[in-house]
């Protein structure tokens, strides 16, 4: 019996087809090199006002010295040192910004001094290239801070990657620890997978693209609707222009670039956090405020992750926000951790 003749398929690109594709590539690439004009570099109002409110701090980072931007309450030109005290510590797309709205009402509730700063790397403080930007050096960062208040006892908040850099201080410094809250964070580091946006920043030309997109003029409004998607439901306008300003400025994109390159998703070391915390800090009282609809850190799977494998964890709060909590409803959340550290601080 004869084999049927094979029949060739072939697809052909109908003109239509053809001119669509054509103009979406054309369409890209102008974007993409309008892009790159210059950004307006105008400091925004909300910062200008916030960093009338700060002060800067020189630190030995273990590489040299480099200027961290400190926010506290009770505000102070000067270094008082501090027995006790609540030091918080923002994420890799955030600031000391993040806490503006809080840190008053946290001191005023808990009579402690209210520590924020600026990662170096992020935010106001330096942003020097020839600083590692990995978990260790940042671990050594807080060591500084810490040591520069005179701070004994210090309760930490952590949100974000400062959820493990910080907690590998706590492994490294439990005597001092009074107390450790979790912000959304990923300890479960074996299985934590990174949203879209930070995976493109690992890719050499998209990460380009990418950092345009979130910061510069021309996309400001594409941006902003991504932004709140994923960070924040109320934030104004205004306000997300005050957080794109904080990224770019002086060396940002490079620093940015260097931070996430430099994160330590081995599971190994999500294993030595796990080990050290229940080790060292047991005995340490820890909570969780998490967010409902985070879609950053995979809020769900982490809390869980935290509440069932770290010791010593007493209180778990949920906030109908995403990833930036203190950014939605900053004196609720400023209530929460008030009420746990003084529970906890020293009579």
């Amino acid at each position: 019996m004869p084999t049927p003749p094979q029949t060739k398929s072939y697809y052909r690109y109908s003109p239509g087809h053809v001119l669509y594709l054509t103009g979406t590539t054309v369409f890209l690439l102008t974007v993409f090199m309008l892009s790159w004009f210059p950004t307006s570099d105008v400091l925004p109002k909300e910062v200008d006002d916030y960093l009338e409110t700060g002060r800067f701090l020189t630190i030995n980072d273990g590489k040299g010295y480099t200027r961290v931007f400190v926010k506290e309450e009770p505000h102070t030109d000067d270094i008082i040192t501090s027995n006790e005290a609540i030091l918080l510590l923002h994420g890799v797309l955030s600031t000391s910004f993040t806490w503006r709205h809080s840190l008053a009402s946290i001191h005023q509730q808990t009579g402690l001094r209210a520590i924020a700063i600026d990662l170096p790397g992020l935010g106001l403080s330096d942003k020097k290239l020839n600083r590692p930007y990995d978990f260790h050096y940042y671990t050594t960062v807080v060591e500084e801070i810490v040591k520069s208040f005179g701070i004994n006892r210090v309760h930490l908040v952590l949100d974000d990657i400062s959820g493990l850099f910080g907690s590998e201080f706590a492994v490294k410094n439990s005597g001092q620890i009074a107390s450790i809250t979790y912000l959304p964070t990923f300890l479960d580091v074996a299985e934590y997978q990174q949203p879209l946006l930070m995976r493109l920043l690992h890719v050499p030309i998209a990460k380009e693209f990418v950092f345009q997109l979130m910061t510069s003029n021309l996309f400001a409004p594409l941006s902003y609707l991504i932004f709140k998607n994923q960070f924040s439901d109320t934030m104004p306008y205004d306000t997300f222009r005050a957080y794109t300003y904080l990224l770019r400025h002086q060396n940002g994109k490079q620093t940015l670039f260097e931070i996430i390159n430099n994160l330590d998703l081995r599971p190994e070391y999500g294993n030595y956090l796990k080990d050290g915390l229940n080790r060292n800090c047991a005995h340490i009282p820890k909570q969780l405020i998490w967010s409902e609809h985070d879609s950053v850190v995979e809020s769900k799977k982490q809390a869980s992750f935290i509440a069932n494998h770290i010791s010593g964890v007493s209180r778990h709060t949920w906030f109908d926000t995403k990833h930036l909590i203190a950014e939605d409803q900053p004196q609720e959340f400023s209530d929460c951790l008030s009420s746990f550290i003084n529970d906890h601080k020293s009579k």
